[in-house]
Protein backbone atom coordinates (compact mmCIF):
# COMPACT_ATOMS: atom_id res chain seq x y z
CA UNK A 1 0.00 0.00 0.00
CA UNK A 2 1.90 3.50 -1.09
CA UNK A 3 2.24 6.16 1.49
CA UNK A 4 1.77 9.46 1.41
CA UNK A 5 5.81 9.96 1.42
CA UNK A 6 6.00 7.58 -1.65
CA UNK A 7 2.27 9.34 -3.59
CA UNK A 8 4.62 12.98 -3.32
CA UNK A 9 7.44 11.30 -4.11
CA UNK A 10 5.99 9.94 -7.55
CA UNK A 11 3.65 12.49 -8.00
CA UNK A 12 6.54 15.44 -8.68
CA UNK A 13 9.52 13.09 -9.96
CA UNK A 14 7.45 11.43 -12.81
CA UNK A 15 7.63 14.78 -14.13
CA UNK A 16 10.47 14.59 -16.47
CA UNK A 17 12.10 18.15 -15.89
CA UNK A 18 11.77 18.00 -11.98
CA UNK A 19 13.56 14.27 -12.20
CA UNK A 20 16.26 15.40 -14.62
CA UNK A 21 16.91 18.78 -11.87
CA UNK A 22 17.72 16.52 -9.49
CA UNK A 23 19.94 13.91 -11.13
CA UNK A 24 21.46 17.14 -12.81
CA UNK A 25 22.49 18.18 -9.30
CA UNK A 26 23.37 14.04 -8.04
CA UNK A 27 24.57 11.87 -10.50
CA UNK A 28 28.80 12.42 -11.27
CA UNK A 29 29.53 15.44 -13.09
CA UNK A 30 31.13 13.39 -16.07
CA UNK A 31 28.01 11.56 -16.56
CA UNK A 32 26.00 14.49 -16.48
CA UNK A 33 27.77 16.25 -18.90
CA UNK A 34 27.54 13.72 -21.45
CA UNK A 35 23.60 13.14 -20.53
CA UNK A 36 20.89 15.35 -22.94
CA UNK A 37 18.98 15.59 -20.03
CA UNK A 38 16.06 17.74 -21.83
CA UNK A 39 15.40 14.89 -23.20
CA UNK A 40 14.98 12.55 -20.49
CA UNK A 41 11.89 10.27 -20.63
CA UNK A 42 10.18 8.37 -17.82
CA UNK A 43 9.78 4.44 -18.62
CA UNK A 44 6.21 3.01 -18.35
CA UNK A 45 5.88 0.35 -20.60
CA UNK A 46 7.63 -3.05 -20.97
CA UNK A 47 10.85 -2.37 -19.67
CA UNK A 48 9.82 -1.60 -16.13
CA UNK A 49 9.57 -4.71 -14.27
CA UNK A 50 6.67 -6.01 -12.19
CA UNK A 51 7.56 -5.96 -9.26
CA UNK A 52 8.44 -1.90 -9.91
CA UNK A 53 5.08 -1.33 -11.14
CA UNK A 54 3.79 -2.51 -8.25
CA UNK A 55 5.79 -0.10 -5.94
CA UNK A 56 4.88 4.14 -5.89
CA UNK A 57 8.03 4.57 -5.02
CA UNK A 58 10.65 3.23 -7.88
CA UNK A 59 10.58 5.55 -11.04
CA UNK A 60 12.96 4.58 -14.34
CA UNK A 61 14.11 7.20 -16.85
CA UNK A 62 15.91 6.68 -20.09
CA UNK A 63 18.21 9.70 -20.88
CA UNK A 64 19.92 9.38 -24.12
CA UNK A 65 23.79 10.95 -24.36
CA UNK A 66 24.53 13.81 -26.34
CA UNK A 67 25.39 13.15 -29.81
CA UNK A 68 28.51 14.70 -29.40
CA UNK A 69 29.64 12.56 -26.71
CA UNK A 70 29.23 9.18 -28.88
CA UNK A 71 31.87 8.07 -31.18
CA UNK A 72 30.77 6.47 -34.41
CA UNK A 73 30.85 2.56 -34.19
CA UNK A 74 31.99 0.55 -36.93
CA UNK A 75 29.13 -1.42 -38.38
CA UNK A 76 27.01 0.25 -35.76
CA UNK A 77 23.13 0.85 -36.58
CA UNK A 78 22.85 4.41 -35.71
CA UNK A 79 21.09 3.31 -32.40
CA UNK A 80 20.95 5.91 -29.89
CA UNK A 81 23.10 5.50 -27.03
CA UNK A 82 21.23 5.96 -23.75
CA UNK A 83 21.09 5.17 -20.20
CA UNK A 84 18.99 4.37 -17.38
CA UNK A 85 18.35 5.81 -14.37
CA UNK A 86 17.07 3.87 -11.21
CA UNK A 87 15.31 6.62 -8.89
CA UNK A 88 14.07 4.84 -5.42
CA UNK A 89 12.91 6.70 -2.64
CA UNK A 90 12.82 5.26 1.10
CA UNK A 91 11.83 6.26 4.40
CA UNK A 92 12.90 3.79 6.65
CA UNK A 93 16.31 2.16 6.18
CA UNK A 94 16.04 -1.34 3.49
CA UNK A 95 19.23 -3.47 4.47
CA UNK A 96 18.55 -5.55 0.88
CA UNK A 97 18.27 -2.37 -0.77
CA UNK A 98 21.58 -3.99 -2.81
CA UNK A 99 19.70 -6.97 -3.83
CA UNK A 100 16.73 -5.04 -4.54
CA UNK A 101 18.17 -2.67 -7.02
CA UNK A 102 19.78 -5.78 -8.55
CA UNK A 103 16.54 -7.82 -9.29
CA UNK A 104 15.21 -4.50 -10.52
CA UNK A 105 18.70 -4.19 -13.08
CA UNK A 106 18.75 -7.27 -14.22
CA UNK A 107 14.78 -7.52 -14.94
CA UNK A 108 15.23 -4.03 -16.72
CA UNK A 109 18.01 -5.46 -18.78
CA UNK A 110 16.18 -8.34 -19.89
CA UNK A 111 13.71 -6.78 -21.25
CA UNK A 112 16.19 -4.58 -23.07
CA UNK A 113 17.66 -7.27 -24.93
CA UNK A 114 14.78 -8.90 -25.94
CA UNK A 115 13.53 -5.47 -27.59
CA UNK A 116 16.61 -5.47 -29.85
CA UNK A 117 17.22 -7.15 -32.33
CA UNK A 118 20.69 -7.41 -31.93
CA UNK A 119 21.93 -7.03 -28.79
CA UNK A 120 25.67 -6.55 -28.32
CA UNK A 121 25.76 -3.93 -25.66
CA UNK A 122 23.63 -3.39 -22.64
CA UNK A 123 22.75 -0.23 -21.35
CA UNK A 124 23.94 1.30 -18.30
CA UNK A 125 21.62 1.70 -15.38
CA UNK A 126 22.64 4.17 -12.65
CA UNK A 127 20.97 3.37 -9.05
CA UNK A 128 19.50 6.30 -6.99
CA UNK A 129 18.00 6.33 -3.16
CA UNK A 130 16.70 9.31 -2.32
CA UNK A 131 16.16 8.59 1.81
CA UNK A 132 14.49 11.21 4.17
CA UNK A 133 14.39 8.68 7.35
CA UNK A 134 15.41 9.95 10.43
CA UNK A 135 18.09 7.07 11.19
CA UNK A 136 21.58 7.40 9.51
CA UNK A 137 21.59 4.99 6.54
CA UNK A 138 23.91 2.46 7.97
CA UNK A 139 23.28 -0.38 5.96
CA UNK A 140 24.84 -1.96 2.72
CA UNK A 141 25.11 0.30 0.04
CA UNK A 142 27.59 -2.14 -1.87
CA UNK A 143 26.23 -5.66 -3.40
CA UNK A 144 29.25 -6.99 -2.20
CA UNK A 145 28.84 -6.00 1.20
CA UNK A 146 26.04 -8.64 1.30
CA UNK A 147 28.18 -11.52 0.70
CA UNK A 148 28.73 -13.69 3.27
CA UNK A 149 31.89 -14.29 3.17
CA UNK A 150 35.20 -13.32 5.23
CA UNK A 151 36.58 -10.02 3.80
CA UNK A 152 40.02 -12.24 2.18
CA UNK A 153 37.78 -14.65 0.71
CA UNK A 154 36.04 -11.98 -0.57
CA UNK A 155 39.00 -10.41 -1.96
CA UNK A 156 39.72 -13.36 -3.46
CA UNK A 157 36.62 -14.14 -5.50
CA UNK A 158 35.17 -10.48 -6.07
CA UNK A 159 35.91 -10.20 -9.82
CA UNK A 160 32.98 -13.38 -10.31
CA UNK A 161 30.44 -11.27 -8.17
CA UNK A 162 27.68 -8.71 -9.44
CA UNK A 163 29.92 -5.50 -8.30
CA UNK A 164 27.96 -2.05 -7.75
CA UNK A 165 27.01 0.02 -5.18
CA UNK A 166 23.58 2.83 -5.07
CA UNK A 167 23.83 6.04 -5.04
CA UNK A 168 22.20 7.57 -1.67
CA UNK A 169 20.91 10.81 -1.21
CA UNK A 170 20.28 11.45 2.48
CA UNK A 171 18.44 14.51 2.80
CA UNK A 172 18.82 14.59 6.77
CA UNK A 173 22.51 14.67 6.33
CA UNK A 174 22.36 17.59 3.37
CA UNK A 175 22.13 21.39 4.84
CA UNK A 176 18.93 23.48 3.84
CA UNK A 177 20.58 25.93 1.92
CA UNK A 178 22.55 22.89 -0.39
CA UNK A 179 18.72 21.45 -1.06
CA UNK A 180 17.31 24.80 -2.32
CA UNK A 181 19.36 24.27 -5.65
CA UNK A 182 16.00 24.09 -7.40
CA UNK A 183 13.19 26.58 -7.40
CA UNK A 184 10.70 23.75 -7.55
CA UNK A 185 13.04 21.08 -5.65
CA UNK A 186 13.92 23.14 -3.04
CA UNK A 187 10.39 22.90 -1.39
CA UNK A 188 10.02 19.01 -2.18
CA UNK A 189 13.30 18.12 -0.63
CA UNK A 190 12.78 20.32 2.52
CA UNK A 191 9.41 19.34 2.96
CA UNK A 192 10.53 15.77 2.41
CA UNK A 193 13.50 15.88 5.07
CA UNK A 194 11.38 18.04 7.57
CA UNK A 195 7.79 16.41 7.31
CA UNK A 196 8.10 14.39 10.50
CA UNK A 197 10.22 16.73 12.76
CA UNK A 198 8.57 17.56 16.22
CA UNK A 199 8.93 21.34 15.15
CA UNK A 200 7.44 21.31 11.91
CA UNK A 201 4.51 23.02 12.48
CA UNK A 202 7.54 26.01 13.73
CA UNK A 203 9.80 25.30 10.78
CA UNK A 204 6.57 26.17 8.50
CA UNK A 205 7.02 29.78 7.90
CA UNK A 206 10.79 29.74 7.36
CA UNK A 207 9.06 27.35 4.14
CA UNK A 208 7.98 30.57 2.64
CA UNK A 209 10.77 31.49 0.53
CA UNK A 210 10.63 28.40 -1.24
CA UNK A 211 6.94 28.30 -2.10
CA UNK A 212 7.38 31.66 -3.60
CA UNK A 213 10.15 30.05 -5.88
CA UNK A 214 7.80 27.27 -7.01
CA UNK A 215 5.10 29.68 -7.49
CA UNK A 216 7.45 32.00 -9.84
CA UNK A 217 7.79 28.22 -11.64
CA UNK A 218 4.61 28.48 -13.70
CA UNK A 219 2.59 25.40 -13.72
CA UNK A 220 5.39 22.94 -12.53
CA UNK A 221 5.70 24.96 -9.65
CA UNK A 222 2.10 25.58 -8.78
CA UNK A 223 1.48 21.72 -9.16
CA UNK A 224 4.25 21.22 -6.74
CA UNK A 225 3.10 23.68 -4.25
CA UNK A 226 -0.39 22.60 -4.14
CA UNK A 227 1.11 18.67 -3.64
CA UNK A 228 3.12 19.65 -0.78
CA UNK A 229 0.39 21.40 1.11
CA UNK A 230 -1.96 18.33 0.79
CA UNK A 231 1.20 15.95 1.42
CA UNK A 232 2.03 17.83 5.12
CA UNK A 233 -1.58 17.87 5.66
CA UNK A 234 -1.82 14.10 5.32
CA UNK A 235 1.05 13.47 7.02
CA UNK A 236 1.57 15.98 10.35
CA UNK A 237 -1.76 15.62 12.67
CA UNK A 238 -0.85 18.92 14.06
CA UNK A 239 -1.02 21.33 10.77
CA UNK A 240 -4.56 22.65 10.62
CA UNK A 241 -5.39 24.40 7.25
CA UNK A 242 -5.23 28.03 8.43
CA UNK A 243 -1.71 27.33 9.05
CA UNK A 244 -0.69 27.61 5.74
CA UNK A 245 -1.39 31.51 5.73
CA UNK A 246 1.67 31.88 8.10
CA UNK A 247 3.25 29.64 5.11
CA UNK A 248 3.58 32.65 2.40
CA UNK A 249 2.46 35.80 4.91
CA UNK A 250 6.15 37.19 4.25
CA UNK A 251 6.84 36.51 1.04
CA UNK A 252 3.19 37.17 -0.59
CA UNK A 253 2.88 37.91 -3.87
CA UNK A 254 -0.05 38.25 -6.20
CA UNK A 255 -1.93 35.24 -7.11
CA UNK A 256 0.60 32.86 -4.20
CA UNK A 257 -2.01 33.50 -1.09
CA UNK A 258 -4.91 33.21 -3.58
CA UNK A 259 -3.83 29.81 -3.89
CA UNK A 260 -2.76 28.87 -0.66
CA UNK A 261 -5.51 29.64 1.14
CA UNK A 262 -7.96 28.91 -1.43
CA UNK A 263 -6.35 25.16 -0.83
CA UNK A 264 -6.06 25.03 2.61
CA UNK A 265 -10.11 26.03 2.62
CA UNK A 266 -10.82 22.98 -0.05
CA UNK A 267 -8.70 21.34 2.53
CA UNK A 268 -11.28 22.40 5.41
CA UNK A 269 -14.01 20.78 3.91
CA UNK A 270 -12.70 17.65 3.35
CA UNK A 271 -11.27 16.57 6.48
CA UNK A 272 -8.54 14.72 7.22
CA UNK A 273 -9.26 11.35 5.80
CA UNK A 274 -6.91 8.10 6.34
CA UNK A 275 -5.11 5.57 4.18
CA UNK A 276 -5.31 6.08 -0.08
CA UNK A 277 -8.33 7.54 -0.44
CA UNK A 278 -6.67 11.17 -0.02
CA UNK A 279 -4.01 9.93 -2.01
CA UNK A 280 -6.42 9.70 -4.56
CA UNK A 281 -8.60 12.63 -3.97
CA UNK A 282 -5.39 14.79 -4.40
CA UNK A 283 -4.48 13.23 -7.54
CA UNK A 284 -7.68 13.98 -8.85
CA UNK A 285 -7.63 17.34 -7.58
CA UNK A 286 -4.14 17.80 -9.00
CA UNK A 287 -4.56 16.46 -12.16
CA UNK A 288 -7.97 18.80 -13.06
CA UNK A 289 -5.96 22.08 -12.07
CA UNK A 290 -3.06 21.03 -14.48
CA UNK A 291 -5.44 20.38 -17.43
CA UNK A 292 -7.47 23.60 -16.73
CA UNK A 293 -3.67 25.51 -17.00
CA UNK A 294 -2.63 23.33 -19.69
CA UNK A 295 -6.05 23.75 -22.01
CA UNK A 296 -8.87 25.64 -20.26
CA UNK A 297 -11.36 24.86 -17.99
CA UNK A 298 -12.24 20.71 -18.23
CA UNK A 299 -15.42 19.30 -19.77
CA UNK A 300 -17.83 18.14 -17.46
CA UNK A 301 -17.13 14.48 -19.12
CA UNK A 302 -13.14 15.53 -18.66
CA UNK A 303 -14.18 15.81 -14.92
CA UNK A 304 -16.20 12.27 -14.87
CA UNK A 305 -13.34 10.97 -16.14
CA UNK A 306 -11.05 11.94 -13.88
CA UNK A 307 -13.27 11.50 -11.02
CA UNK A 308 -14.29 7.74 -12.35
CA UNK A 309 -10.64 6.87 -12.73
CA UNK A 310 -8.88 4.10 -10.99
CA UNK A 311 -5.21 4.96 -9.47
CA UNK A 312 -3.59 3.27 -12.20
CA UNK A 313 -5.23 5.62 -14.34
CA UNK A 314 -4.59 8.82 -12.63
CA UNK A 315 -0.65 8.04 -12.42
CA UNK A 316 -1.01 7.73 -16.51
CA UNK A 317 -2.68 10.74 -17.07
CA UNK A 318 -0.48 13.00 -14.42
CA UNK A 319 2.29 11.24 -16.56
CA UNK A 320 0.62 12.78 -20.00
CA UNK A 321 -0.71 15.76 -19.32
CA UNK A 322 3.10 17.71 -18.67
CA UNK A 323 3.99 17.05 -22.66
CA UNK A 324 0.18 16.51 -24.17
CA UNK A 325 -0.92 18.72 -26.63
CA UNK A 326 -4.69 18.39 -26.05
CA UNK A 327 -6.99 17.03 -23.83
CA UNK A 328 -7.52 13.54 -25.69
CA UNK A 329 -3.76 13.41 -26.18
CA UNK A 330 -3.73 13.07 -22.00
CA UNK A 331 -6.85 10.35 -22.16
CA UNK A 332 -5.11 8.03 -24.89
CA UNK A 333 -3.85 4.82 -24.09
Amino acid sequence: MPNAHDRFFRAVFSQPENAAAHFRQYLPRELVDALDLERASLESGSLVPAAMKQREADLLYRVPLRPEVVPARAGGDGAEVYVFVLFEHQSKVDPMMPLRMLLYMTGIWERAWVERDTPVRLPAIIPIVLYHGHRRWKAARAFQDLIDLPPEILASVSGYLPSFRFLLNDLKRIEDSDLQFHPVLGLVLRGLKHSRDPDFKALLPTLGASATEAFNEGDRGLSALVLFMHYIYEQREDVLPEDFAAFVDEHARPGLKEIVMSTAERLRSEGREEGIEIGLSTMRRVLVRLIQLRFGPPTEDTERRVAEATEAELAAWAERVITATSVDEVFSA
